[in-house]
């Protein structure tokens, strides 16, 4: 937060951090292993940390407080950071994650009732669709690629909540489930480039990038002309439909396209990766899963959820929220100073670049106790109002919090629920989990499970 104080602010190289290598400062450390650099630091350095790297003025932000300057703050002291935003740009376009100032503003004023509670609870029927093929495609599985699992349960889910299941969509599956991921791996390539040389040369891997991106706009462009011959009230078409309440414009093509990609992209691959993270936890943590197991039972006997059943199955979403405090899809977010602002006592210089941090703050003893351990009970009713608003940001905060947070917390729970009734999964021996960085967490190995049926 800024800090009004009668000691003058120190200047902002004063604050703490780590020396890093001489010319490099942490630049190697941060592309090889982002989350222990930033786990180590933020216990050695505190809430807030100036990260050495060359060419920028660059701070780690953990301290809820901070974090709730940073993201809450509305008087154009805190925008988002031009730099990443073009790193971002091939794959997201000027959808809502990216847009700023006016543009942001009228986008959000536009889409809010498309993501609204009552409208997404009439996803339901297709989430319940998505679990049922996913247990049904496990039946007679040994073992399966978890990772790849659960991206394609959300893929599918997506495909059906976006454009109704239509018959073009469902027919090009593999191209867009194979666009999606080059995407996705280009943007992770550029968002962890020390140098982006990508995003300013033709080399062949952005031209790659960019051909799978107009082929995932042809057939989105084509399911907006099927839409507008009269379609279901999909995602897509309340797109097409929506207005401003203020001036009545609607989206032009281009950003409903943007808007669309930006939904296929947040929305399949940061669900998926919670999904994944949350199997393995409950395989890692026995009686946590029979706690959930037990109460699945209970609440569901066997029939798939509904959305009224998520608000008696309590322990089930303790674990979801337990699994995103340890597994934030959104590991970092991205802010910048316009102007000089008083940050913790430090005076940090217009065009500083602040990194607020899901996954260190959500691991900081300072904001946690035992932070490391899985314990779904801290948020259990009678403990939930103990925690800082800013201490538990898996959708970040303020006017930017994720459009989607809604959607997330139905679908991924109904999803959970509706698997692990029917399917214990445990990790195979011998593997390693690796991750890497990028704008969510990539899981680069320790992805094999096995499969074993509840019951009859």
């Amino acid at each position: 937060m800024t800090t009004e104080s009668t000691a003058a602010p120190r200047p902002y190289h004063d604050v703490p951090g780590p020396r890093g290598l001489p010319l490099i400062g942490v630049a190697r450390d941060l592309l090889r292993d982002p989350f222990t650099l930033f786990e180590e630091i933020t216990a050695a350095h505190g809430g807030l940390v100036r990260l050495p790297i060359p060419g920028q003025k660059t701070f780690l932000l953990s301290d809820p407080e901070l974090i709730k300057f940073a993201l809450l703050d509305n008087t154009g002291v805190v925008t988002k950071p031009v730099p990443l935003l073009e790193r971002v740009d091939i794959a997201l376009g000027k959808g809502l994650v990216t847009s700023v100032g006016e543009t942001w503003r009228r986008n959000r004023r536009i889409i809010n009732p498309v993501f609204a509670r009552d409208r997404i609870q009439r996803l339901e029927p297709t989430i319940q669709a998505a679990a049922r093929d996913t247990v049904d495609r496990w039946r007679g599985a040994a073992e399966i690629d978890l990772r790849s699992e659960m991206a394609r349960t959300m893929l599918e889910l997506v495909l059906e909540g976006l454009f109704s299941g239509s018959p073009l969509a469902t027919s090009k599956f593999d191209q867009i489930a194979e666009s999606l991921m080059v995407l996705l791996r280009f943007v992770t390539r550029l968002f962890m480039a020390a140098i982006p040389y990508d995003l300013y040369l033709p080399t062949p891997v952005r031209l790659r990038a960019l051909w799978h991106r107009r082929r995932i706009d042809r057939i989105i462009d084509e399911m907006i002309e099927h839409r507008a011959e009269g379609g279901e009230a999909d995602i897509l078409s309340q797109l097409v439909d929506a207005r401003d309440p203020e001036t009545g414009a609607a989206l032009s093509r281009s950003e409903v396209l943007d808007e669309a990609r930006t939904a296929f992209l947040a929305g399949y691959e940061t669900t998926a990766t919670a999904l994944f993270f949350a199997f393995l936890l409950l395989s890692r943590h026995p009686a946590a899963r029979e706690e959930v197991e037990a109460e699945l039972d209970r609440v569901l006997g066997g029939r798939m959820p509904t959305v009224a059943d998520l608000a008696e199955l309590p322990y089930t979403m303790q674990v979801f929220h337990e699994t995103l405090r340890l597994y934030p899809s959104a590991w970092v977010i991205g802010r910048a100073l316009a102007k000089p602002a008083t940050l913790g006592g430090y005076r940090l210089p217009a065009g500083a670049q602040l990194h607020v941090s899901p996954w260190a703050t959500h691991r900081s003893a300072r904001n946690w106790p035992d932070p490391l351990r899985f314990d779904p009970s801290r948020f259990a009713p009678e403990n939930r109002g103990a925690i800082h608003k800013f201490a538990y940001i898996p959708f970040g905060g303020g006017a930017r919090k994720c459009i989607g947070t809604h959607l997330a917390l139905l679908e991924g729970p109904m999803l959970l629920a509706g698997i692990a009734q029917h399917f214990r999964v445990d990790e195979e021996p011998g593997q390693t989990l690796r991750l890497g960085g990028g704008v969510a967490i990539d899981v680069l190995a320790g992805t094999r499970f096995r499969v074993t049926p509840r019951g009859g």
